[in-house]
Parts: structure tokens; sequence; C-alpha cells
């Protein structure tokens, strides 16, 4: 619904001016209608706003030549006829940017050459430029009016008395007798809005305007299909399906503005449009372009014609069926209105008009289907403690209706049980904790299948593989038990078995590092390796070849020294006996590299056919 909002207060009683002429202006607000004090009612058509030297540039105005002269205004040129002419600007300011603004005026003379005038402030208000004629005309000449903003506003601008342009003004006379001009400075806030109030209720329904509705005297939205014919005819194609006469020639019209106005509740898919199909003053029919339908409220404006003809005819013509409305109008005149409305003010104070979607549904019923353990405690109260199909409770429903709910209850059941362990040496359980010993006391809370409490207790048995050995003579012997089998292993072989030794005792034959693996109940561990120096061997060594090693002490390096033999492999342990280095193939003069190491004594174990020996050396 467009709102008119009438200015009430008398314009020269408002602005008491002391000066002729003068200017001012009057700023308002409007939602989609104003009138103003001269009798003139404006809207977002035909209202002529304030506009800028920037937004009439090019048009009115044409670039300037440099950036302190933006914009110039061509009064006269050379060959125009002018014969020197005086020629008046005047502009009426309505708003001058920070700082303000300077104007200059720029004309030739009689040699033909540019005479640049001085800057010149504008000033808020009228503006009157003249320049007059040459003493002596001597015929044409150019006069331009350079301006050093863009953004200087103004309502009007005229070049010896013809109007450029003209906003929205008004003269009157103020208190000291004289003309005064009057800009409306006028800005269109949101316009009208309207919304649907979408309710569902059982069996009648109050709105919020005090009215009681049921379902007999309450009509829902209705379709353009659905009211042809009726309010609409068929159309003529099928691109323009439907038609709605506004007028005819004959009725009287006398070619009045038409405005229709529709509440589009729906759109099909893909949307709707509409045109504007009227004849003209020589009787023939003008098809408006297509503008697409809205959800909301569709104002459509057929305005009068500036010269009215007589009658005339006026249709608006649909291309879908299936458009949905609630409320029709025609000039202020409602054709159709099938739901009920109200009509509420914006912040604004533009028009909200609020539609009531109203529809009725009955009872309803429902199974509430539950699992429960051990007992369950249902929306009446009771406490179940066995499976139920056939209590039932009576609620509202999502409309406010009676809804019956069955319950459809199913009770299940904790369970325990017992979680039998065996472990080698330790056990890490699904409560996080690691056991190293038996334990039958432990317990963790899981769900079972049925989604209740299942108790699981721990019924663990640790299995502890001894692995500590003695060497004595050369002997090595592992802690004897009975449900124990052994394997001795060869730790500079890759820890790789032994053949036939699987006794808890083991002497070996050649010097070396010998670890026992022992397997208990399927639990298996292995010792530590254990270094075993046959001195017998040791003499052969030495008996039959000649090995050293130099520099010793050393910094870095040591140099290997062989005769007697080709090849032999090392090994470098610390003190505690820990191999640090193995290396095979090493040849006369090879250098063994101690860089990596810090300083301190190691030994180096030398590997030979017939036997082994370590020398002691001190890296510095």
């Amino acid at each position: 619904m467009k709102k008119i909002i009438l200015l009430l207060f008398c314009i020269p009683t408002l602005f008491t001016f002391g000066q002729c002429p003068e200017s001012v202006t009057d700023t308002q607000e409007a939602c989609e209608g104003f009138t103003w004090t001269d009798g003139n009612s404006y809207t977002s058509v035909n209202y002529v706003p304030i506009t800028t030297i920037g937004a009439q540039t090019p048009a009115l105005f044409s670039s300037g030549p440099n950036a302190t002269w933006t914009n110039v205004y061509t009064a006269c040129v050379i060959g125009d006829g002018n014969n020197g002419a005086q020629q008046t600007l005047v502009i009426n300011v309505t708003e001058l940017p920070a700082g303000g603004a300077n104007y200059r005026v720029i004309k030739t003379v009689a040699n033909g050459n540019f005479f640049n005038g001085n800057p010149q402030p504008l000033a808020l208000g009228l503006n009157t430029i003249n320049v007059a004629a040459p003493g002596n005309p001597w015929g044409d000449r150019t006069v331009k009016f350079q301006f050093g903003s863009a953004d200087v506003k103004f309502s009007t601008l005229s070049l010896n008395g013809s109007p450029v342009y003209e906003g929205t003004t008004q003269t009157l006379t103020n208190t000291a007798g004289c003309d005064s001009l009057v800009t409306l400075d006028l800005t269109f806030v949101d316009n009208s809005t309207s919304s649907t109030e979408v309710v569902s209720a059982c069996d009648s329904y109050t709105w919020s305007n005090g009215v009681t509705y049921t379902e007999s005297d309450y009509i829902s939205a209705t379709t353009i299909g659905t009211e042809t014919p009726g309010l609409f005819t068929n159309g003529p194609n099928a691109t323009w399906t439907n038609v709605y006469n506004a007028c005819v020639i004959g009725d009287g019209n006398n070619g009045i503005q038409q405005t229709f106005v529709m509440n589009v509740t729906s759109l099909p898919a893909g949307g709707a449009n509409y045109r504007v199909v009227k004849t003209v003053a020589n009787g023939n029919f003008n098809n408006g372009n297509a503008q697409p339908l809205i959800l909301g409220e569709n104002t459509i404006n057929v305005a009068a014609p500036a010269n009215p003809w007589g009658d005339r005819t006026v249709k608006f013509q649909f291309s879908n069926a299936d458009v949905e409305f609630d409320a029709l109008s025609l000039n202020g005149n409602i054709d159709y209105s099938g739901i009920p409305t109200q009509v509420f003010s914006t912040a604004s104070g533009c028009d909200s008009i609020v539609t009531l979607d109203l529809s009725f549904n009955a009872s309803s019923s429902g199974t509430d289907v539950v699992e429960s353990c051990n007992t369950y405690i249902w929306i009446d109260g009771v406490e179940y403690t066995e499976s139920n199909n056939t209590a039932t409770f009576v609620l509202p429903n999502a409309v406010g209706c009676d809804s019956t709910v069955t319950l459809d209850l199913t009770i299940n059941y904790s369970s325990t049980s017992v979680d039998e362990q065996i472990a080698c040496g330790s056990f890490t359980w699904i409560d996080g904790i690691t056991y190293d010993e038996d334990n039958d006391e432990a317990t963790f809370l899981l769900q079972n299948a049925a989604g209740c409490d299942s108790l699981v207790t721990l019924d663990l048995e640790i299995i502890e593989v001894d692995v500590d050995v003695e060497l004595e003579d050369n002997t090595l012997e592992a802690e004897e038990d009975d449900d124990a089998t052994y394997q001795w292993l060869d730790c500079n072989d890759n820890f790789s078995a032994i053949d036939g030794e699987t006794d808890a005792e083991f002497t070996p034959e050649a010097s070396g590092d010998y670890a026992v693996q022992v397997t208990i109940d399927g639990c298996t561990d292995t010792s530590d390796c254990y270094t075993v120096t046959i001195t017998s061997g040791i003499d052969d060594l030495d008996a039959q070849y000649d090995i050293q090693l130099f520099p010793n002490p050393t910094k870095n390096n040591l140099r290997l020294s062989l005769e007697g033999i080709d090849v032999v492999d090392i090994m470098l342990l610390d003190i505690q006996g820990k191999v640090l280095m193995q290396k095979s193939g090493l040849l006369n003069q090879d250098m063994i590299h101690l860089s990596n190491y810090v300083a301190g004594t190691y030994f180096v174990r030398i590997i030979t056919p017939v036997g082994s020996k370590e020398i002691r050396i001190t890296k510095q």
C-alpha cells in the first residue's frame, strides 16, 4: 500500500529570508510518495533529485583540462552565431565539498586568443555569473565556465534565462518581499513490506486482530488460473496465458493512471512475468517489456498520458496461471482478498502488511519405540521393568491438537563376564593399565550388544622368563627351569642359533660373544651377550701371527699391521664389553676410524681362524 506524506507546514513561515534573491533546501524523507507544499505528489519516478557536476559529466558538462579545473560548462563557441552577446550562467548550489570549490571564466578576445579569468569561490545558494558583451563586438566568441570540483551539488542550472537542469523546486516570496528558491531534497526510505504469518490450528484460531477463524470461514489463497475466467480472462497466446483488464475505451476512464496491486504468496518454478498492454493516441496497442513478478506485494503503475486524448485500454498480461496470490486491487479498490490481513507500520513509517496463512489439522497418533536397560520411566511417570507395547499417553502435537502416543518398549539387561589372559612378562588391558603380576581383581565397564552395562573382570596370569646367565671357567650357565627350553646364540653372527646347544649350560669352543634364548609356555626372551675368551687360542694366534695396532694412544685413527695373515675381522668394545663397531675383511695397513667416539679406553678384538685376541687402546 502506497503511503503519501503531506508536508503541512508553510514554507514562507518556516524560512525567514533576509536578502534577495535567496535559496534554501527543504530536506525530507518519505516512504513511497511525498506531497510537497507545491501541491504535487512525488515518487521515485517523477522526483528530480539534486545532482552534482560530476554526475552531469559528460552531459551538461565536459571534463576539464587538468586536476585544478576538473569540469567545464560551454556557454557558446565561435561559429554558433552568438555575436559576442552577454552570457549569464545561474547555478543553485545546495552543497559544497569540504574546503569549498572555485569557478573561473574562459573566453576568447578580439585577436582570437583565450583569456583566463581569476578563480572565484562558489557560494551556497544562487550563483549568478555574468560575462558581459564586448564594448565593440567583433563577432562570435567562445565562453566557458570552468569548475574546480566535480562534487559540487546543485538543483538548478540555467543559461541566459533558459533552464538547463531543473530539480524539484518552487519559488516563494520571503519576508523581505524577494523571490526565494526552495529545493526539495527528498530521500525515499525502504518501501512498504509484506509478510505472511503461517499458522496451523486444530478447530479454530484467534488471530492477533481478535478475530476467531474456523476452517469453514477462512479462505486460502487462490491462483490466476483459478480466477480465470472471472477476475482474469484467457491470454492471447502460450507466452501470455492470462489477462487482467484494468480499463477499456468507452468506460469513461479518460486516460487516468491505473494502479494494479497483487500480493503474491507463491511463484511457480522458474518464476513468472507480467507486462502492460495499452492503447496510445492513434488507437494502436503498445506492448510493454516483460517484468518479473516477485514474492510479496507487486505494485504496477501505468501513468496517465501527459496530454490525455480520451479513454484508453489498459491490460495486465501474465505468463503463468500458477501464480498464487491472496490480495488483488485496482486503483485502491479491492478485487480479491482471500486471506485475512493486518496493516502495521515499519520503523520508517511505511505500511507493513501481514497476511494470515492458516491451515487446520486433525488429531494425530504415533508410537514411541524405546529400548532401555533394566528399567524405564516413560512420559506417564510409570517405571517399567518389563517390555511393554500397550501403554498410551495423550500429548499436544506440533499444531496443538491431541496426539495419542503408544509405548513400544523393549527392556534389555546388564551382563558380566571374565576375561582370561595369559601374557609374557606384562599385559596392557582394556583399561589402559599395564600389569606385570597375576591379577584377578581388576574390572572394566563396557556396553553389551543390547547397549547395557557389561562388567568385565580380568583373570590374568603373567609368565616370567628368567634369562640370567653366569660365566665361570669359559662355561655359560642359564637359570635352570624344568618348563624351559634353551637355545644358545652367536652374538657375532647376527644372533644365529648354535647347532645342538640347547641345554642350560654351554661351553664355547672359541672366543666370542654368546647369548641364550629361553622359552617357557610360549614366552620367549633373550639374555644379554656375554664375552668368552679362550686363552689357549690367544697363544696359538700370537705364535702364528704378528698383529699390531698403532699409534696407541691415538687421537682419531688406528692403522692395522698384519704379518703371517692376510685378512682379519675386528670388533670395537667399550670397557663394559658393549660392541660399538664391527668390520669384516680388513687387510694390512687398513685404517680403523675412531673420530666419532669420545676420548677414553676401548678394546679392539682381533678375530682370526685360530682364535681371537683383544688389544687395549686409548683414544686421546
